[in-house]
């Protein structure tokens, strides 16, 4: 992991556990709005500088096209997110929920892959687990149950997990693999 990297997972995870102390704070309607503003930045920019990506480097690489599919896919999630404010409460619960469901299992899909190619694969196996887990919880308190202030403290809990999951993975020591 390259120096900026270790520093943008440590901003990262300090802004995590920052949105989730504000959540434990705030008014139920303000919170599930903070969550989906939260989720549209982080999305909207991922999206941009993945499109930055494409137009400077990738485009000349190959398989750069899908690289211009996932920047597009994430502005477009950036923007979807940022418009589900003005809905039920319900449905931005599924759409978080359904967002970390599908992103746990594609780290579990990753850890699979590491682990056939003799890669560390435990810490992104647990990883992925406990994401698909808060998304079941998640979907469990707000869909069913229909309490939506547990649905939000559950999502606390997962960005208090997902803060601390970066800053440690920031001060982690990796190895360099040098190419013979």
């Amino acid at each position: 992991m390259t120096r900026f990297r270790r520093i943008a997972a440590l901003l990262s995870g300090i802004a995590m556990l920052a949105v989730a102390a504000a959540l434990i704070f705030i008014r139920e309607s303000f919170a599930i709005r903070l969550i989906l503003a939260f989720i549209g930045i982080g999305m909207t920019l991922r999206g941009i500088r993945v499109l930055y990506f494409y137009l400077t480097m990738a485009r000349s690489m190959v398989g750069g096209r899908y690289t211009l599919y996932w920047g597009i896919l994430y502005l477009d999630l950036g923007i979807l997110s940022g418009s589900l404010s003005g809905h039920p409460a319900v449905y931005a619960i599924i759409y978080v929920a359904a967002l970390n469901g599908f992103h746990g299992v594609v780290s579990m899909l990753r850890a699979r892959e590491s682990r056939a190619s003799g890669a560390h694969w435990r810490f992104k196996m647990a990883y992925g687990a406990i994401q698909v887990l808060l998304a079941v919880a998640v979907i469990v308190c707000g869909v069913v149950y229909r309490n939506i202030t547990v649905a939000i403290y559950v999502y606390a809990a997962g960005l208090v997990y997902y803060g601390v999951f970066n800053i440690v993975s920031a001060f982690r020591r990796t190895s360099i693999v040098y190419i013979q």
